[in-house]
């Protein structure tokens, strides 16, 4: 008797690791089921969020085939869609004149995807603190477009640079406990936290909160700009080791 029951307990042992695999936890769960989500779209994807998915991507190696829609949307742009086009082909580009004719955000996001090729005017960082204290959404894009400055590898005032990002912290963290971890808005700051280096406010209910509240089709409420931002902020809080509790 005492040898079968631990030819049971092995095979139970062998079979839970089976189910719950090195990396096969929660977090791993919901970001596979926001890949599977966006596979089933095909090439259906809201069109708007392209640049940061494809920016998703590449930096996180996600298995995710976006380059059929990426061409179209390079093909069929219009008016001031296609300034923006340059985030993802570098090769694309419009001119400085087209970019001043923008306003508010677009121009301040405009202006950061294309500081490789014209660098940053004089007051670009009073822009960025003028957003960051509207809040809502201008404040999640005042940390997008620092985030930009390094992705397109910009030289930029670098005090200036961490000046705006330690302000925006904690203006984040507000948001997010304002707004709640799982609404678009606090999905949206969870991600920016971790992209601009402040991960360690980011608190462990938060994204217990944001996978209880993932959909079985694996969105947050249908949303596809919540989705693929919540698949980011998955993806990061899955790259860091420890969050605050």
């Amino acid at each position: 008797m005492k040898g079968r029951h631990i030819f049971i307990f092995l095979i139970a042992l062998v079979y839970s690791q089976t189910l719950f695999a090195a990396g096969d936890d929660d977090t791993t769960r919901a970001i596979k089921k926001v890949i599977e989500n966006l596979k089933s779209k095909g090439n259906n994807i809201l069109p708007t969020m392209i640049p940061t998915l494809n920016f998703i991507i590449k930096e996180y190696k996600v298995d995710l085939d976006i380059e059929t829609q990426k061409k179209g949307i390079i093909q069929n742009a219009f008016g001031d869609e296609k300034i923006f086009l340059h985030a993802l082909d570098t090769s694309l580009k419009s001119a400085q004149s087209q970019l001043d004719n923008l306003s508010g955000t677009d121009k301040v996001i405009a202006t950061a995807v294309y500081c490789d090729c014209y660098g940053l005017p004089a007051g670009f960082f009073g822009d960025i603190n003028g957003m960051m204290y509207e809040g809502s959404y201008p404040l999640t894009h005042a940390a997008m477009a620092l985030k930009i400055l390094n992705i397109q590898s910009c030289k930029y005032d670098t005090v200036a640079y961490k000046r705006e990002l330690a302000a925006i912290a904690p203006k984040l963290e507000n948001l997010i406990n304002v707004e709640g971890p799982s609404s678009t808005l606090g999905i949206e700051g969870i991600a920016m936290l971790y992209t601009i280096g402040y991960g360690q406010l980011v608190k462990k209910e938060w994204i217990d909160k944001i996978i209880a509240t993932q959909m079985p089709n694996g969105t947050w409420s249908g949303n596809e700009r919540s989705t693929i931002f919540g698949l980011w902020a998955l993806l990061e809080a899955k790259r860091h080791q420890t969050i605050k509790p």
